[in-house]
């Protein structure tokens, strides 16, 4: 396989894994320093993002749709750029898309590529500007 096929599955396992509060499959995907940063700035690794997911009461039924990748690679470090839409499904018929640009960099540790690094934007805009309004 390919490493950016394989990278682009870790990512959908890590996905699933996640939909699913498997926490065990994300420790399995991740190293512990696995550093995850927010669409809001804050930052979690790995143990912290499990606890989160554990401790979130509305967990609410999704889908997701991973796609427009970008993938750069050396021997030992890979990124990979994505879209990532989530679309929650709450109460009362109510449908939530949220979408996001999401960048990973990849670890090769003993052979295995493993996420270092996650960071991921909300897409709120079209067009950038540096406006200061």
């Amino acid at each position: 396989m390919k490493t950016k096929d394989t990278l682009i599955q870790i990512v959908r396992n890590f996905f699933k894994a996640f939909d699913e509060k498997d926490f065990k499959k994300i420790k399995k995907i991740c190293i512990p320093k696995t550093q995850m940063i927010h669409h809001n700035g804050v930052t979690t690794n790995t143990e912290e993002m499990c606890k989160v997911i554990e401790d979130t009461i509305n967990w609410w039924p999704r889908k997701r749709k991973i796609w427009d990748f970008d993938f750069f690679s050396s021997d030992n470090l890979s990124v990979l750029g994505l879209k990532n839409q989530v679309t929650f499904s709450l109460p009362k018929n109510k449908i939530i898309e949220e979408l996001y640009r999401e960048t990973w960099i990849f670890n090769k540790i003993n052979k295995v590529w493993k996420p270092v690094r996650i960071h991921y934007s909300s897409i709120t805009q079209q067009k950038h500007s540096e406006e200061v309004k």
